[in-house]
């Protein structure tokens, strides 16, 4: 019970919050700041970030604030979740963290021999490939020739913004794919704008539509406890240590109301877009593609679902919207 506090602080305030919500709200920032509405790039992401400014806004009151959910339903506190976080940003990596073959690799996970049930890997990478195959039919249209990337000041002003420091006004990503003048290569274009749409899309769904499950029955995945961790290993504990150790019924239930909330979908799936910003006849053609794959990894994973032991619906394409909205 105690592991799984601290392994829940980690994943609401580090995996949810800061890797999904606050990592996307910084390159929506930078995206509006250098794309233009007519350029293809700002066409191409724009309605993976419909929502997340909205819903960062009005979530910081409820979530953030004193006496607000991380304040009173975690045990971490305001204090720890704001350290937690400003140590995770550290290490964080837009390559390795973002881009999720890299980051199967970097965590040794990338052998399909290793961890053979690990099903955020085996559904997670046809998602992932059904973007990148999306992403890169449009990147290839419209970059056709080095001249072509090297003079567009707009994109090389957005990956300047999102590796340029905190301080100096940028979003002080580490690891972008490029190099220190910049974007040279589609395939440099194709990951930058795969790890946006991904994480927009199948990375927050999957870490956070399954809160429920897991947070739901309190003593299996708390958020808060009370006293201190057991420090004997001779000491023997009882049912009244795990009792005493539990939050009260009222901090239990908000705890559980929340993370129901948070689990609940309500806006369209991947690929059916709330505003269309797709009208060149390529790009077209590239999205019924995309939603035409899709629909084929839906119903591979309905197969493969029939077989497993748990049945994993993380990533099925009906259960990831566009965007991040709760």
């Amino acid at each position: 019970m105690w592991f799984n506090l601290g392994d829940a602080s980690y994943h609401e305030a580090c995996t949810h919050l800061a890797f999904t919500h606050f990592i996307l709200e910084s390159i929506s920032v930078a995206v509006n700041r250098h794309l233009s509405p007519s350029h293809p790039l700002y066409r191409l992401v724009a309605p993976h970030l419909h929502f997340v400014m909205a819903i960062n806004h009005r979530g910081l009151g409820k979530l953030l604030d004193k006496g607000g959910a991380f304040d009173v339903l975690f045990s971490m506190g305001l204090k720890g979740t704001f350290a937690l976080i400003a140590n995770a940003f550290k290490t964080w990596s837009f390559t390795n963290n973002g881009i999720l073959p890299a980051n199967l690799k970097h965590r040794r996970l990338d052998d399909p021999k290793v961890l053979t049930k690990y099903y955020y890997r085996e559904d997670g990478l046809k998602v992932w490939d059904a973007i990148r195959n999306y992403v890169d039919t449009i990147v290839k249209e419209y970059y056709t020739t080095d001249d072509d990337i090297g003079y567009d000041f707009e994109l090389q002003g957005f990956r300047a913004t999102l590796v340029r420091s905190i301080e100096n006004g940028g979003c002080g990503f580490q690891d972008v794919p490029g190099v220190e003048d910049g974007v040279t290569t589609t395939d440099q274009i194709v990951d930058i704008f795969t790890m946006i749409i991904f994480t927009a899309s199948g990375g927050h769904a999957s870490t956070n539509f399954g809160q429920y499950d897991q947070y739901g029955f309190p003593p299996n995945y708390p958020a808060l406890l009370r006293g201190k961790p057991p420090n004997s290993k001779e000491k023997e504990y009882t049912e009244q240590d795990v009792m005493a150790a539990l939050p009260t019924k009222d901090t239990m239930l908000s705890s559980m109301t929340l993370s129901k909330l948070l689990s609940t979908k309500n806006t369209d799936s991947l690929g059916e877009y709330e505003t269309q910003f797709l009208y060149d006849q390529t790009s077209v053609n590239a999205l019924r593609t995309f939603k035409r794959t899709l629909n084929e990894i839906g119903k591979e994973i309905n197969v493969k679902n029939r077989v497993r032991t748990y049945p994993y619906v993380r990533f099925h394409p009906d259960n990831i919207p566009n965007d991040i909205s709760i």
